[in-house]
């Protein structure tokens, strides 16, 4: 027990040993027989001049160094080596006591001189040295905008926004301005949004605002107070003088409308002025034509579609109308038509289509004079009299209708051979091609061709002997009709009784088609309709056939109708 008091004694010895020895240390540079020691600075001031710079310290001294002076510099600070590095030293603090050396560093002075060129600037002239980075002011000056700083007096080169780090030289800049130049508006009692004034300058180029006036039209901004000379649209780019323009106004005249019934288009115009020849709207109104707008609800009064010119009064206008009938278009179907005319129209286009399009001999047709399908169907549908009667037919057509194949099966003909054989391959007119082989066999016996002085060899009606005179025959058939036969045929009877069984066509019974729909009646459609082959079943108001048939058009329908007729194929049909 007594050894652990021994040695706590000694630990604690130890202790304050050691604090006297760590209070020695600090105080090291501190003279042992001599604390209040006095100590000297040495200023090198390269040139320059100090006031009130202390030249001694001492211990306990805390001491705030002044910024000396040197003619064209700026004083940057004093440094404790010669080469100024290290830090700036500000103030001397007596701690460590020794004699010090104090270096004064300089920068030189330079000058910004800014040319305002009438403009407004705060300071004219700005010092700087090396070290500084200034970003140039923004001077002002009235009825100008103020461009940019630039070196050059007649602004060549780049603009300057700021002095750059670094620089060591004096700087000159000038101010560049753009002069601003006002348009003044007199508006002779109209009113502009933006006010009576607008600036702009050369660079600009202004599009000329549009004012208002009540119960007026805006004709215009003119350079002259009695509106001579042209309209002024705009400020032209380049221009570099103030502008003075006057408002010029027309009188406007109101119109009101009674649409009687029918309704007014989403926009229209309610105000004329004179001389402007004004278009009025166009209501519209089911079941009605609009006539024109009365200048009186019992239309005694003039009725109008535009203003005259020489009007210049407030309007109360009414619509007038008439009723209207709409029309009723009956589509019969691909290859049903409603009599042999329209068989042979469509017969002989597709025909005229082949040799333009399929055989590519438009140039052929036009070198005989054929330019169009106007004049081909009218050379088809021509009778030339004498024997041959429409040879023009077979003197036209007769090398692209088939190919000759005396003896030979019609079927054997190709689209290459001619206008037959293109039917036959495309399913195109096929009961007509078989019917009009079987017209022209009986044609020709009961004429009395076949077999006679002109048919030594007996092959007068066989359809494929001739090309030539099976196009002609193919003609007439279309030229005549069962009552205007030469009498011979009727006489003989079998050829009228081709004109009973013409295939596409409608037999309508004691049906008639009648083409004008009245909205107030409605209308009941021909529904007996029959055609060789096929049944009728009924009319639909799409080509697709979709929803149910119709029996009965209702009334209200306000536009022209189409119906498409619906045929079945029977299965007796040959086609």
């Amino acid at each position: 027990m007594n050894m652990k008091i021994t040695l706590k004694r000694i630990s604690s010895w130890f202790l304050v040993i050691g604090a006297i020895f760590l209070i020695l240390g600090l105080s090291g540079c501190k003279e042992k027989d001599d604390i209040e020691k006095t100590y000297n600075i040495t200023y090198h001031l390269d040139g320059g001049q100090g006031l009130n710079l202390p030249v001694t310290f001492q211990t306990n001294d805390r001491l705030t160094l002044d910024s000396p002076q040197k003619a064209g510099y700026k004083f940057v600070g004093w440094y404790s080596n010669s080469d100024f590095s290290g830090e700036i030293v500000t103030e001397i603090i007596g701690t460590c006591q020794k004699d010090l050396d104090l270096y004064a560093k300089w920068n030189e002075i330079y000058y910004l001189s800014l040319i305002g060129n009438g403009g407004q600037i705060e300071e004219n002239t700005i010092e700087f040295t090396k070290d500084d980075e200034i970003i140039l002011p923004i001077p002002t000056k009235n009825n100008a905008n103020f461009i940019g700083w630039y070196s050059n007096s007649d602004f060549s080169g780049e603009m300057v926004t700021k002095i750059e780090k670094g620089t060591t030289n004096n700087v000159t800049f000038y101010a560049k301005w753009q002069d601003i130049y006002e348009v003044n508006f007199i508006l002779n009692e109209g009113s502009l949004e933006i006010g009576n004034q607008m600036k702009f300058t050369e660079d600009d180029e202004i599009i000329l605002p549009i004012p208002s006036k009540n119960n007026s039209l805006f004709k215009g901004w003119y350079q002259t107070i009695d509106f001579s000379g042209d309209v002024v649209t705009k400020i032209e780019k380049g221009t570099t003088h103030n502008i003075t323009l006057y408002a010029k106004w027309e009188r406007l005249y109101q119109l009101s409308y009674d649409a009687n019934g029918g309704t007014m288009p989403d926009n229209y115009d309610t105000s004329y002025y004179l001389g402007e020849g004004k278009v009025l709207p166009i209501p519209t109104k089911n079941g009605y034509l609009f006539k024109g707008w009365s200048e009186s609800p019992n239309h005694t009064i003039r009725v109008h579609f535009t203003i005259p010119i020489s009007y210049e009064e407030d309007l109360d206008l009414t619509a007038v109308w008439e009723k209207q009938l709409y029309t009723i278009n009956y589509v019969l179907g691909d290859e049903v038509f409603a009599d042999k005319h329209q068989l042979f129209l469509a017969f002989f286009t597709d025909f005229y289509y082949y040799i333009v399009d399929y055989r590519q001999r438009e140039n052929y047709l036009m070198d005989r004079g054929v330019n169009d399908l106007e004049t081909f169907l009218s050379i088809c549908g021509s009778y030339t009299g004498g024997a041959a009667g429409m040879g023009n037919v077979g003197n036209l057509l007769g090398q692209f209708y088939l190919r000759i194949d005396v003896g030979g099966n019609i079927d054997d003909q190709t689209a290459d051979d001619g206008f037959i054989g293109y039917c036959l391959e495309n399913n195109k007119y096929v009961e007509f091609v078989y019917f009009i082989q079987d017209f022209f066999y009986w044609w020709r016996l009961d004429e009395g061709y076949t077999n006679g002085p002109d048919d030594p060899e007996g092959t007068g009606s066989d359809f494929l002997a001739s090309a030539w005179a099976s196009v002609v025959d193919t003609a007439k058939f279309f030229y005549y009709d069962k009552d205007t036969l030469p009498s011979y045929f009727i006489s003989k009877g079998h050829i009228p009784a081709f004109y009973d069984r013409i295939p596409y066509i409608v037999n309508l019974g004691e049906n008639t088609f009648i083409y004008t729909y009245d909205w107030e009646e409605g209308l009941n459609l021909p529904t007996s309709l029959t055609m060789d082959g096929y049944t009728f079943v009924g009319w639909f108001d799409n080509e697709n056939f979709e929803g149910d048939a119709l029996e009965y058009l209702p009334t209200n329908i306000y536009h022209n109708i189409t119906l498409y007729a619906k045929f079945v194929k029977n299965n007796n049909s040959k086609r």
